[in-house]
């Protein structure tokens, strides 16, 4: 039986009339007991009292479109009644293939929603969106027994209810991104301002940022910390994935600045990054004071690539300052500040190289360049680039040689392969062996069965003579535009058609300069 409770402080008749009534409510409402006009709990089969959801909702991702390291992931669980209280609450967020947990933001508050944080942490990934599946509330959960109102007191205890049914599935504003974003402009080359990401670009000879063996996978994440390379796409490429990479400055091997590169450097002696396929953008940037000295019993291809291969690969807007290169040792020698060889259809254009020095001996073949030391096959194309001021020098050491090439721009040009509007300043030096055909050119050291267009050399620098057009320095220096001998080289280097310009497609890619310099770009 309840007992009746009174009111005994004065008021008016109706006040004193309605209290008992309120406080009989109050009563009853602690038993369990609904009166009249009330509304009751929900109901699940049994008759009891059931905790359900009434929606749930997540936070979208900033204006990048994705959750990042560091970022709050907020779901928000709306209950059909209000929630007083819980027990290791908890909702399970599926990120990629992980499970995370997200917890409520506060202590509550007796309202209807909760808000449950998860924060981003490194290596979460979820390219098209989190998942927040059915059962994936967690915890005991508190309701009062009069579910309007938390003041009169009491509460159920519920399990946490499982739907039938996913609560918010993947989708593009829910996408989560930890990793570092090495392709900050999305034009699908992985940006590179260092030269230990310059370095690791060894171990991705393929240049679509996931290294060729997972044996590599330390030493290109040490260079690139936070890269995604576990999945597609990577290392924050666009969905269509990576093709290279791009220097987004000038880089400087001269690590602690005293002038020398030495072993208190952080490269003294570059290994030449092997062969490579892929797109290298140097943005208008220069690599400086690069050094290689190499002593290898056998083959070798020496250059700041070792190799360059296929007819999708393409070297651009780079040049090579101040480099000294010296290969030495048994077996053929392919050297250039470059590249050491290419093969199969790739283009160089608007590259450079200016100063230092280059020399290779060797008991075996020899062909080396300022810029490329081999440059083979019918599609690779050398276009508006130059080398000024490199010195070339090679010769042989005894054995069974076949031939010493020595150029100012490429060793050796063959197999139908094209320079066109391209130019070379150095002197070249050749003492060959005793045995193999020597020969040498201001531009190239050898032309075989290949193509050279409107490209020369300075007649009055070197007198080699072998391929390219000779011309005297007054030849070259005196134009201020494209005028002859240069009437010919505002060329299509990229391939791309250029709104507006005078020569459909011209990249208008020269700076002549006043007439007494040499044209760069």
């Amino acid at each position: 039986m309840i007992p009746l409770i009174t009111i005994t402080t004065a008021a008016p008749r109706r006040a004193r009339r309605l209290a008992p009534i309120l406080l009989l409510a109050a009563a009853l409402a602690l038993a369990g007991i609904i009166l009249p006009g009330q509304t009751p709990p929900p109901a699940d089969a049994t008759g009891g009292n059931h905790l359900l959801i009434q929606s749930i909702s997540v936070n979208s991702a900033g204006s990048d479109n994705s959750f990042q390291t560091g970022d709050t992931i907020t779901v928000t669980v709306t209950f059909t009644q209000i929630i007083s209280g819980h027990s290791n609450g908890a909702v399970a967020i599926q990120i990629g293939a992980n499970s995370r947990s997200a917890t409520p933001a506060a202590s509550l508050s007796c309202g209807q929603s909760v808000a449950f944080n998860y924060t981003v942490v490194a290596n979460d990934l979820d390219t098209d969106g989190i998942t927040v599946a059915a059962g994936a509330l967690s915890g005991t959960w508190n309701s009062p027994i009069n579910h309007n109102n938390c003041a009169l007191g009491g509460h159920h205890g519920h399990d946490s209810p499982t739907l039938p049914n996913t609560l918010v599935s993947a989708q593009s504003g829910h996408r989560v991104n930890s990793f570092t974003d090495y392709d900050t402009d999305n034009d699908g080359l992985i940006d590179v301002d260092s030269l230990a990401k310059l370095n690791a670009i060894r171990y991705d000879a393929t240049a679509d940022g996931d290294p060729d063996m997972s044996s590599n996978d330390a030493n290109y994440h040490n260079a690139f910390t936070g890269g995604n390379i576990t999945m597609t796409p990577y290392m924050g490429c666009p969905a269509s994935g990576c093709t290279g990479y791009e220097l987004t400055g000038d880089l400087n091997f001269d690590t602690d600045g005293d002038g020398d590169v030495d072993s208190n450097d952080s490269y003294p002696s570059w290994a030449p990054i092997p062969q490579y396929r892929g797109a290298f953008d140097g943005n208008g940037y220069a690599i400086y004071n690069m050094n290689i000295n190499r002593d290898q019993g056998s083959a070798d291809w020496v250059g700041l690539f070792s190799g360059l291969a296929g007819s999708s690969s393409v070297i651009h807007s780079v040049g090579i300052i101040n480099p000294t290169i010296v290969a030495s040792g048994g077996g053929n020698k392919l050297v250039g500040a470059l590249v050491g060889r290419v093969e199969g259809g790739p283009e160089i254009y608007a590259c450079y190289v200016i100063g230092g020095s280059i020399s290779a001996t060797s008991s075996g073949s020899i062909a080396a360049g300022g810029l490329v030391g081999s440059h083979n096959d019918s599609g690779s194309r050398i276009i508006a680039s130059y080398a000024r001021g490199t010195p070339i020098s090679i010769g042989g050491t005894g054995g069974g040689a076949t031939y010493y090439r020595a150029g100012g721009l490429v060793g050796g040009h063959y197999d139908g392969a094209n320079i066109t509007a391209s130019y070379a300043v150095s002197t070249v030096a050749n003492t060959g062996a005793t045995s193999g055909s020597t020969t040498s050119g201001g531009l190239v050291g050898i032309n075989d069965s290949s193509v050279i267009t409107n490209s020369y050399y300075d007649n009055t620098v070197t007198t080699a003579s072998t391929g390219g057009g000779g011309r005297t320095t007054t030849q070259l220096q005196t134009p201020t535009g494209y005028a002859t001998p240069f009437a010919a080289w505002n060329v299509n280097a990229d391939g791309n058609t250029n709104t507006g310009a005078a020569t459909t497609g011209a990249d208008d890619p020269w700076d002549f300069g006043t007439d007494s310099q040499y044209p760069i770009l």
